[in-house]
């Protein structure tokens, strides 16, 4: 995972993830999840140009946090909340295709 839940509560405040975990019936195991496929969210990305996983790194981490977030939602995210999940899939979409780069991160060679 590129994220923690310690990496969400550093992020966002224990209130917040405390609240969002409220929404399910296992909040932790929601919050598990929602780290994981934001996770394999992103691999399914970063993977057409980087060997995944990659290192986490700070940005890594802010990306897969808000991406995380947003899943967690049960019905309506904020505005802030999905514009930010939308700011992170552009970001990787924008990898993808070559347009922006993962800082420490080696693209695959034309032969993987």
């Amino acid at each position: 995972m590129y994220a923690t839940r310690d990496d969400l509560v550093n992020r966002f405040s224990e209130l917040a993830v405390s609240e969002l975990e409220s929404l399910h019936i296992d909040g932790l195991l929601a919050t598990t999840n929602a780290l994981n496929d934001a996770s394999e969210k992103m691999n399914s990305y970063l993977s057409i140009r980087y060997q995944t996983p990659l290192n986490k790194t700070e940005h890594l981490k802010l990306v897969c946090a808000d991406i995380a977030r947003y899943l967690l939602y049960m019905n309506e995210p904020t505005d802030e909340v999905e514009s930010r999940y939308k700011e992170a899939l552009k970001w990787l979409q924008d990898v993808g295709a070559g347009k922006a780069n993962v800082t420490f991160a080696e693209p695959l060679s034309a032969t993987e």
